[in-house]
């Protein structure tokens, strides 16, 4: 017999729902609305609840485009539908009081349970809270998870890691947040090119210059106070093996500079969740790229000499170490140290000023960085000396170290100080060499200081070459060589 749910209690209604029955349950829904798409939401999850169809007589009702998009028949023929369901629950969420009546007319004897009128506005009562509680809970999550992507975005700073892996981790966490489609995490190496760090949704590409250049116009276009911006007309980028469009851009800034961006694609309006979600990861990431900027340039700063813009002592010490512990660990690993010393340096001072004594200084350093490889590290020891360590890891890499200090001398003798015809600049070297067997730091210093000081002791302007066989080699420049 037809039965009617009108007048039973809200636990009654809840349990002749939720409550699983020995085969799956069929259930007709009339009514495409807010209630036809909150009773549609809810019942899908249910293994054991079977949605029949989805019935409204506005083909352009929200909830008939859900239930396709699920799968769901869908119907605007009130009649023929009911006419062919012979059991199960239909639930008439239509508000119409006249649907009703003719349901009775039509469902007759048939096993069917009807929940309408004030039943359905409680089933709907009751569904409209579950689903608020589902949204509040996934809201919360993925705020959650939000908290946490910037949480370990912050971490990194602790690490002073690349701003393309503070910008990948930032990517990855707002990408779930505002359910985009796709999306490329993108840094700026300067002069128009850039790279692509991450990639969601698509194949990590390459980027090439012409996709550089359009990212970056594109980012220089955005106000210096925007955090995000949503494109009417969505950014069109040709990238190796896909043509992709972004409509979403959240710059990445450090300082006055744009460093690179995030790009995604999302479907649709963005929602006010969406929208706070961008603002508020846009502001922690520029926060901690700048944050990281400024580390970086304290970093950079401390480990620099101020006049002469070479490494300082303190970063050589330290330099020095990890090389040893490196190579220590390479069969055929070895370490040279060379000392470098301007001579007659106070001379130089007293009889053309410091101003002069300076400029020397700068020259001979950049006569050193132009003579040694980029791996090699060189620095300002104090006063006029410089320190070079020239590792090595194989035979291969194991240069003539003696030619290399000649070039030294000549070059540094031919450097000319503009309004100083009268001044002539030399150094003497001193230089040391150990295998990864017998490196230890005191000792190579010391034979680098001592084969600085038979330099001296020779005449100036020469070079001389210690070994672990200490051995000695060089002889002093020309006269010639000066000019």
């Amino acid at each position: 017999m037809r039965q009617s749910l009108a007048g039973q209690s809200v636990n009654d209604v809840a349990t002749s729902l939720v409550l699983p029955a020995n085969r799956p349950v069929d259930v007709l829904i009339l009514g495409a609305g807010r209630g036809g798409m909150a009773t549609l939401e809810v019942l899908q999850h249910y293994k054991w609840v079977n949605i029949h169809a989805v019935i409204d007589t506005d083909p352009t009702a929200p909830g008939l485009a859900a239930a396709k998009r699920l799968g769901i028949r869908t119907s605007c023929d009130f009649e023929t539908i009911t006419e062919h369901f012979h059991n199960g629950i239909i639930i008439d969420v239509t508000g119409n009081s006249k649907v009703p009546q003719r349901l009775k007319q039509i469902l007759r004897e048939r096993p069917i349970e009807l929940i309408s009128g004030k039943s359905a506005r409680l089933l709907y009562d009751l569904v409209d809270v579950q689903l608020r509680d589902r949204r509040t809970i996934r809201t919360q999550g993925t705020r959650l998870d939000l908290l946490d992507s910037m949480l370990e975005t912050t971490l990194l700073l602790e690490q002073r890691s690349a701003l393309s892996e503070v910008a990948h981790k930032s990517f990855k966490g707002l990408y779930n947040h505002v359910r985009a489609v796709k999306g490329i995490a993108v840094i700026f190496d300067g002069d128009d090119s850039a790279s692509i760090a991450g990639a969601i949704g698509i194949e990590k590409p390459a980027c090439d210059p012409a996709a550089s250049r359009l990212i970056v116009n594109l980012c220089n276009s955005l106000d210096e106070h925007e955090r995000f911006k949503f494109l009417n007309q969505p950014f069109e980028i040709s990238l190796p093996h896909t043509d992709a469009c972004f409509n979403i851009v959240v710059p990445v800034r450090q300082g006055a500079d744009i460093g690179g961006a995030l790009l995604f694609d999302v479907s649709g309006e963005l929602s006010h969740e969406q929208e706070a979600a961008l603002q508020m990861t846009s502001v922690h990431l520029n926060m901690t790229a700048r944050a990281l900027y400024h580390f970086q340039r304290l970093e950079t700063m401390a480990a620099l000499d101020g006049l002469t813009a070479m490494f300082n002592r303190h970063y050589l010490d330290q330099k020095l170490k990890e090389e040893i512990h490196r190579l220590k660990r390479k069969e055929h690993g070895t370490l040279t140290c060379a000392f470098i010393d301007v001579d007659n340096f106070k001379t130089i001072n007293d009889n053309f000023g410091h101003q002069v004594g300076d400029q020397v200084l700068r020259h001979v350093a950049r006569s050193i960085s132009e003579c040694i490889r980029d791996y090699d590290i060189c620095a300002r020891y104090g006063g006029d000396e410089f320190i070079i360590l020239l590792p090595a890891e194989t035979r291969e890499e194991q240069g003539n170290h003696e030619q290399l200090g000649l070039r030294l001398l000549k070059q540094i003798s031919a450097i000319r100080i503009p309004d100083q015809v009268d001044l002539t600049i030399t150094v003497s070297i001193g230089m040391a060499t150990q295998s990864s067997e017998t490196l230890c730091e005191e000792l190579l210093l010391s034979m680098a200081d001592g084969a600085l000081y038979q330099a001296k002791e020779a005449g100036k302007c020469c070079l001389r070459i210690c070994s672990d066989q200490q051995y000695h080699l060089g002889g002093k420049i020309q006269q010639a060589a000066r000019h």
